[in-house]
């Protein structure tokens, strides 16, 4: 019942988890299988996101989308060039405020720093724990995100 993105980031994270608790693994013991242990690790991601899933509102599509879109104030002003003020700008900017609750804060940060703010992939992963890769996949699923909300609303 995963989204290919939510798929994804899971994945990262069990990746993360089971690099930092790798060295205190006990292979030796005989009741200690790997492949038991990386399935608890993942169920608890799965449920973990699940858990935050839960908490935040779902989005909507269609034309109901497309008039409450139209209603949000901008918040991105200061991110998105504010001489590029035209109807796709603004358009872009409010089906972003409506796509930022489908991804981790982290997700989300790393994409407003390397798209928006134009800094390095490398330092953004740096200060927030992520590869340059993670950055850059970070990228790529908001826009895609994005380019499919408003493709659903065109």
């Amino acid at each position: 019942g995963l989204q290919p993105q939510d798929a994804s980031d899971i994945m990262q994270e069990v990746f993360q988890r089971v690099h930092g608790a790798l060295g205190r693994f006990e292979h030796d013991k005989p009741r200690k299988k790997f492949r038991a242990w990386l399935r608890t690790i993942t169920r608890n991601e799965v449920l973990q996101h699940f858990r935050r899933q839960a908490a935040r509102p779902q989005a909507r599509g269609g034309t109901d989308a497309q008039k409450a879109l139209q209603q949000l104030p901008d918040q991105f002003g200061d991110e998105i060039e504010t001489s590029q003020e035209d109807s796709q700008v603004r358009l872009a900017n409010r089906a972003l405020e409506l796509i930022r609750h489908e991804f981790e804060p982290r997700t989300w940060q790393a994409f407003i720093e390397f798209t928006m703010r134009d800094r390095a992939a490398a330092d953004i992963g740096e200060e927030l724990g992520m590869s340059p890769q993670a950055v850059h996949q970070a990228k790529y699923r908001v826009l895609k995100r994005l380019r499919d909300l408003l493709a659903d609303d065109s």
